[in-house]
């Protein structure tokens, strides 16, 4: 009861899930919400990933994959055990204290920041491919290429930061679940409708393995895994928690089968020519490229309000207000819009859509997704644990994690610096 008490002082923690929790979302609703988070941007970039590690690099996304899927499964077990948490954050305060509860709430929002901050590049990049020479002229200055498209994007994006009913939220979101999905069906269509490059049945040339390009791909395949957080959430909500395990399961195993038809689709059109979003390399006239590219457009816009949430929720609740219940809530646009306005300056700034995205896979997808919550299983469950074969691989996922963290880290500033 104390350490519910302390946690519910802490600025992030909050019990919005609590009224969400009464009602319960079935089976499915919760397969659709687990999917909805995980599933995103990073899809573009998978073959990329796959041109920069070659076709046994594939293997790894399988493995990070399983590894997600299974840290997926601890954090439930987790909240078996400690029932009266609602939230990621609150497993790790239980497991690891305040502290541990801060440094876990501060990883995340980062982490849920650069992502909706690559939102906004991977939009600027795909409509300055379209619109390649498109210029402003405004007070005798002209405004032009990816910054302009960004600042457009963000206008466009700006009114969704006043929406405080988030159920209208997550219909937008489904839109742009669709429009994830309609990307490897897309590519597949480009490829059975032209006739030489960019083909199905022209495949182009590839490489078996690339070991210098395995860093950045392990990255950009754990980008793809970027969802634990919200995992307790879901389990909270759905109201046949006994069958959480299987909807984690069957979660899993669509978004992997289409992170791996886009992969291998995408690879096989363009080889290792293939640029690092695939919306890029397709012809601009083809109906299918066209539905590709509109999806591309749609993901970023429909998934930035809910991104963005998490953050601007953790600041209003650290401000020195009194009466927090009766807020004036022009004061949650103003950080809405705030936070719109500095990830647009940082899109503009640093428009490195590769160096985001991996770093988010080796930095916070690999101690949020990955190390995170092994540390917490063995933490809550190891007085109690004699299965040597789990502790095992769960001590190998922990390896892995740190190991990929420092390793794609490295590799991610180092292909910056090449880049600038």
């Amino acid at each position: 009861m104390e350490m519910e008490m302390e946690m519910e002082k802490l600025p992030f923690y909050s019990s919005e899930i609590q009224s969400n929790e009464r009602k319960g979302a079935n089976k499915i609703q919760t397969c659709y919400n687990v999917m909805g988070a995980f599933i995103g941007v990073a899809l573009l970039t998978l073959p990329y990933a796959l041109a920069k590690g070659g076709w046994l690099s594939l293997s790894f996304l399988l493995l990070i994959a399983a590894m997600s899927l299974y840290t997926g499964i601890l954090l439930k077990r987790c909240m078996q055990r400690y029932t009266q948490a609602k939230s990621y954050e609150d497993i790790v305060g239980y497991a690891f204290g305040k502290k541990g509860m801060i440094i876990s709430c501060i990883l995340a929002n980062l982490e849920i920041y650069l992502i909706s901050t690559s939102l906004l590049v991977v939009e600027g990049e795909t409509l300055h491919k379209l619109y390649p020479h498109f210029h402003i002229k405004l007070f005798g200055l002209i405004f032009r290429g990816k910054q302009l498209f960004i600042i457009a994007t963000a206008l466009i994006i700006s009114p969704t930061m006043f929406l405080n009913n988030m159920g209208f939220v997550s219909y937008v979101t489904a839109i742009g679940l669709c429009a994830s999905v309609s990307i490897p069906v897309s590519l597949l269509g480009v490829g059975f409708s032209v006739a030489d490059r960019g083909s199905t049945f022209y495949q182009q040339q590839g490489r078996l393995l690339s070991i210098g390009g395995i860093p950045t791909s392990i990255s950009l395949f754990l980008a793809c895994f970027g969802g634990h957080a919200i995992v307790p959430s879901t389990f909270v909500c759905m109201k046949a928690k006994d069958e959480y395990t299987k909807v984690l399961i069957i979660s899993f195993i669509i978004n992997t089968v289409i992170y791996m038809a886009t992969a291998i689709t995408g690879y096989v059109m363009y080889g290792n020519p293939t640029m690092l979003e695939i919306t890029v390399n397709l012809p601009s006239r083809n109906i299918s490229s066209k539905v590709a590219t509109c999806a591309s457009l749609i993901i970023p816009i429909s998934k930035y309000a809910l991104c963005i949430t998490p953050i601007a929720n953790a600041i209003d609740n650290i401000l020195p207000l009194k009466n927090k219940i009766n807020r004036p809530t022009h004061v949650g646009y103003l950080i809405r819009t705030l936070l719109l306005t500095s990830t647009t300056i940082m899109a503009c700034v640093f428009p490195y859509f590769e160096f985001l995205m991996a770093s988010i896979g080796s930095v916070t997808v690999a101690g949020i997704s990955l190390l995170v919550p092994c540390c917490c299983y063995l933490r809550i469950y190891g007085p109690h644990h004699d299965k040597m074969v789990e502790l095992i691989f769960i001590a190998g996922i922990i390896v892995f994690s740190i190991v990929t963290g420092f390793v794609g880290t490295y590799f991610s500033i180092h292909n910056l610096i090449k880049t600038m």
